[in-house]
Protein backbone atom coordinates (compact mmCIF):
# COMPACT_ATOMS: atom_id res chain seq x y z
CA UNK A 1 0.00 0.00 0.00
CA UNK A 2 1.24 3.14 -0.94
CA UNK A 3 0.30 5.81 1.84
CA UNK A 4 1.26 9.20 3.27
CA UNK A 5 0.89 9.89 7.01
CA UNK A 6 0.87 13.15 7.93
CA UNK A 7 0.22 14.94 11.86
CA UNK A 8 0.80 11.61 13.74
CA UNK A 9 0.33 12.52 17.34
CA UNK A 10 0.90 10.34 20.40
CA UNK A 11 -2.20 8.80 20.51
CA UNK A 12 -3.30 5.41 20.13
CA UNK A 13 -4.73 6.46 16.13
CA UNK A 14 -1.72 5.48 14.95
CA UNK A 15 -1.41 2.05 16.09
CA UNK A 16 -3.89 1.54 13.77
CA UNK A 17 -1.80 2.03 11.12
CA UNK A 18 0.67 -0.28 12.42
CA UNK A 19 1.99 -4.38 11.58
CA UNK A 20 0.67 -6.65 14.35
CA UNK A 21 1.55 -10.71 13.67
CA UNK A 22 2.27 -9.30 9.82
CA UNK A 23 -1.16 -8.30 8.95
CA UNK A 24 -2.35 -4.59 8.40
CA UNK A 25 -6.17 -3.76 8.99
CA UNK A 26 -8.64 -5.24 7.09
CA UNK A 27 -10.82 -1.76 7.34
CA UNK A 28 -9.73 1.75 7.90
CA UNK A 29 -11.62 4.68 9.19
CA UNK A 30 -11.84 8.00 8.19
CA UNK A 31 -10.05 8.95 10.95
CA UNK A 32 -7.17 6.19 9.52
CA UNK A 33 -7.45 8.17 6.17
CA UNK A 34 -7.02 11.37 7.38
CA UNK A 35 -3.59 10.22 8.85
CA UNK A 36 -2.62 8.02 5.96
CA UNK A 37 -3.35 11.57 3.33
CA UNK A 38 -2.91 14.02 5.87
CA UNK A 39 -6.50 15.52 4.82
CA UNK A 40 -9.35 16.68 7.26
CA UNK A 41 -11.91 14.32 8.28
CA UNK A 42 -14.40 16.88 7.04
CA UNK A 43 -12.46 16.42 3.61
CA UNK A 44 -12.48 13.00 3.65
CA UNK A 45 -15.89 13.40 3.96
CA UNK A 46 -16.39 15.77 0.78
CA UNK A 47 -14.42 13.20 -1.09
CA UNK A 48 -16.99 10.54 0.04
CA UNK A 49 -19.93 12.42 -0.92
CA UNK A 50 -18.73 13.30 -4.51
CA UNK A 51 -17.52 9.68 -5.53
CA UNK A 52 -14.04 10.23 -5.28
CA UNK A 53 -13.78 7.71 -1.91
CA UNK A 54 -16.43 4.82 -2.09
CA UNK A 55 -16.41 2.42 0.91
CA UNK A 56 -18.90 0.97 3.24
CA UNK A 57 -21.38 2.33 6.11
CA UNK A 58 -21.27 -0.49 8.31
CA UNK A 59 -23.68 1.13 11.92
CA UNK A 60 -23.17 4.65 10.70
CA UNK A 61 -19.52 4.37 10.87
CA UNK A 62 -17.48 4.53 6.97
CA UNK A 63 -15.05 1.31 6.64
CA UNK A 64 -12.87 1.05 3.69
CA UNK A 65 -10.73 -1.53 2.24
CA UNK A 66 -6.95 -1.54 1.61
CA UNK A 67 -8.21 -1.50 -2.35
CA UNK A 68 -11.12 1.20 -2.04
CA UNK A 69 -7.67 3.62 -0.28
CA UNK A 70 -5.41 2.94 -2.85
CA UNK A 71 -7.91 3.74 -5.56
CA UNK A 72 -8.46 6.62 -3.95
CA UNK A 73 -4.94 8.17 -3.23
CA UNK A 74 -4.01 6.99 -6.68
CA UNK A 75 -6.80 9.91 -8.11
CA UNK A 76 -4.55 12.62 -9.56
CA UNK A 77 -6.95 14.96 -8.05
CA UNK A 78 -6.27 13.13 -4.58
CA UNK A 79 -2.59 12.97 -5.18
CA UNK A 80 -2.27 16.79 -5.72
CA UNK A 81 -4.14 17.79 -2.64
CA UNK A 82 -1.55 15.10 -0.54
CA UNK A 83 0.97 16.67 -2.13
CA UNK A 84 -0.41 20.37 -1.27
CA UNK A 85 -0.41 19.11 2.66
CA UNK A 86 2.72 17.76 2.39
CA UNK A 87 4.20 21.41 1.52
CA UNK A 88 2.05 22.56 3.66
CA UNK A 89 3.65 20.40 6.83
CA UNK A 90 7.00 22.43 5.85
CA UNK A 91 5.59 25.95 4.93
CA UNK A 92 3.98 25.92 8.29
CA UNK A 93 7.15 25.49 9.95
CA UNK A 94 8.97 27.88 8.23
CA UNK A 95 6.16 30.58 9.19
CA UNK A 96 5.74 29.51 12.92
CA UNK A 97 8.24 31.50 14.54
CA UNK A 98 6.92 30.98 17.75
CA UNK A 99 7.45 27.50 18.93
CA UNK A 100 7.61 26.70 22.47
CA UNK A 101 9.92 23.83 22.20
CA UNK A 102 13.25 23.49 20.16
CA UNK A 103 11.86 21.32 16.65
CA UNK A 104 13.54 20.41 13.17
CA UNK A 105 12.69 19.88 10.02
CA UNK A 106 13.86 16.66 7.85
CA UNK A 107 12.91 16.12 4.63
CA UNK A 108 14.60 13.09 4.01
CA UNK A 109 14.62 11.57 0.07
CA UNK A 110 15.78 7.80 -0.22
CA UNK A 111 16.07 5.52 -3.48
CA UNK A 112 14.14 2.73 -3.45
CA UNK A 113 14.42 -0.27 -5.98
CA UNK A 114 11.13 -0.80 -6.21
CA UNK A 115 7.50 -0.45 -3.99
CA UNK A 116 7.65 -2.82 -2.04
CA UNK A 117 11.57 -1.37 -0.69
CA UNK A 118 9.14 1.64 -0.50
CA UNK A 119 6.79 -0.07 1.55
CA UNK A 120 8.97 -1.28 4.00
CA UNK A 121 10.59 2.05 4.75
CA UNK A 122 7.48 3.27 5.24
CA UNK A 123 5.88 0.07 7.99
CA UNK A 124 9.65 0.39 9.64
CA UNK A 125 8.64 4.36 10.39
CA UNK A 126 5.71 3.85 11.70
CA UNK A 127 6.87 1.15 13.74
CA UNK A 128 9.63 3.32 15.13
CA UNK A 129 7.20 6.27 15.39
CA UNK A 130 5.11 3.70 18.02
CA UNK A 131 7.55 3.19 20.54
CA UNK A 132 8.39 6.92 20.93
CA UNK A 133 7.31 8.92 23.77
CA UNK A 134 6.81 12.04 22.32
CA UNK A 135 3.92 14.51 23.11
CA UNK A 136 4.13 15.44 19.31
CA UNK A 137 5.73 14.44 15.80
CA UNK A 138 4.84 15.10 12.66
CA UNK A 139 5.71 12.83 9.91
CA UNK A 140 4.55 12.52 6.22
CA UNK A 141 5.58 9.58 3.99
CA UNK A 142 5.06 8.99 0.52
CA UNK A 143 6.48 6.81 -2.35
CA UNK A 144 6.73 7.87 -5.60
CA UNK A 145 6.69 5.00 -7.80
CA UNK A 146 7.82 6.72 -11.26
CA UNK A 147 10.93 8.09 -10.05
CA UNK A 148 11.61 4.85 -7.19
CA UNK A 149 11.87 7.79 -4.33
CA UNK A 150 10.32 7.59 -0.67
CA UNK A 151 9.69 10.79 0.48
CA UNK A 152 9.76 11.51 4.49
CA UNK A 153 8.89 15.03 5.70
CA UNK A 154 9.80 14.40 9.54
CA UNK A 155 9.07 17.87 12.11
CA UNK A 156 9.79 16.98 15.85
CA UNK A 157 12.03 17.25 18.47
CA UNK A 158 15.99 17.36 16.80
CA UNK A 159 16.99 14.39 19.31
CA UNK A 160 14.20 12.20 18.14
CA UNK A 161 13.64 13.33 14.84
CA UNK A 162 17.72 12.21 13.87
CA UNK A 163 16.89 9.24 15.76
CA UNK A 164 13.65 8.21 13.87
CA UNK A 165 16.06 9.04 10.53
CA UNK A 166 18.82 7.16 11.37
CA UNK A 167 16.72 4.22 12.57
CA UNK A 168 14.63 3.91 9.33
CA UNK A 169 17.30 3.11 6.86
CA UNK A 170 17.35 0.39 4.68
Amino acid sequence: MKYAIASLKKQNKYISLRRDSNMLKEKYSIADIALMTGLSDRTIRTYIKKGLLKGEKRDGIWLFSEEDINRFINENYIKQSIKIKNRALVNDFIINNKKKDASICCIYDYPAENEEVGKTIGEKVIEEINTFELSSINMSYNFDVKNKMVRLIIIGPPDKTIELIQKCKP
